[in-house]
């Protein structure tokens, strides 16, 4: 999971909330400080970086290179990089790696440009995961994409890190295998029916921000704004 100090007592301590206690046992918080005050709770580990606090392309994508790094010195068969305000069922994300061979090369995401992007630098067009949406790597690619450095990739293309992190494991010959139970909160998720059958929900800004809840999820309220321990409490009882 991808944060910052700021968000550590409040999109992280939400998550904390919300998530399963088995995905937070495999969870490493990667931040840029910690607040004296934040409490990991039932997480893994928190990992501070010498990365920095903004949300420019340098600073994400730093975090991006420093999480693929830690990938790769685990024993864990699959990667997932989500953001500090997304939500992961975590039982419905094992049953479709499930389904997959953790031996070869995959690339598992929700594409939020269905054709791509042009770069007038590149030929053919960039296919990428939307990193607000969460996004899942092989321990094969983890080990292909370690030494890379992303940081310059996204320098020389002027992309962001998801953007970036496409066109890298594009030019490995490696596709996107789309899942669209994965959801940004680009999306504006109050048209889901049944949230409890995503595996990656997020919420908009504006949910913690000021409590507008109009594009949460269907649960959400005044006084859950994102609807995330709701949906919790409802997902307990399945």
């Amino acid at each position: 999971m991808r944060s910052t100090k700021n968000n550590l007592n409040s999109r992280v301590q939400l998550a904390l909330e919300t998530w399963s206690k088995r995905a937070l046992a495999q969870t490493i918080l990667l931040t840029d400080r910690v607040d004296e005050n934040f409490a990991g709770g039932n997480l893994r580990r928190v990992e501070t970086t010498s990365c920095g606090s903004g949300h420019s392309r340098h600073d994400l994508t730093c975090k991006v290179q420093r999480a693929i790094q830690l990938a790769a010195e685990t024993a864990s068969k699959w990667f997932c990089h989500v953001d500090d305000d997304t939500f992961v069922n975590f039982e419905k994300l094992e049953e479709l790696l499930a389904t997959m061979d953790s031996s070869k090369l995959h690339f598992i995401g929700k594409q939020s440009i269905p054709d791509g992007i042009q770069l007038h630098s590149r030929t053919g067009r960039i296919h990428f995961a939307t990193g607000g949406a969460g996004w899942c790597l092989s321990k094969p690619l983890v080990n292909q994409l370690r030494d890379i450095d992303l940081m310059e990739e996204a320098r020389k293309l002027g992309t962001p890190d998801d953007v970036t992190l496409g066109a890298v494991v594009g030019d490995m010959g490696v596709s996107i295998t789309e899942v669209h139970q994965f959801h940004s909160h680009l999306e504006g998720l109050q048209w889901l029916t049944s949230p409890e059958t995503e595996i990656t929900l997020s919420y908009p800004p504006e949910a913690l921000e000021n409590g507008d809840f109009q594009r949460s999820i269907r649960y959400a309220s005044s006084s859950d704004p994102t609807g995330l321990l709701t949906l919790s409490k409802k997902m307990m009882l399945l």
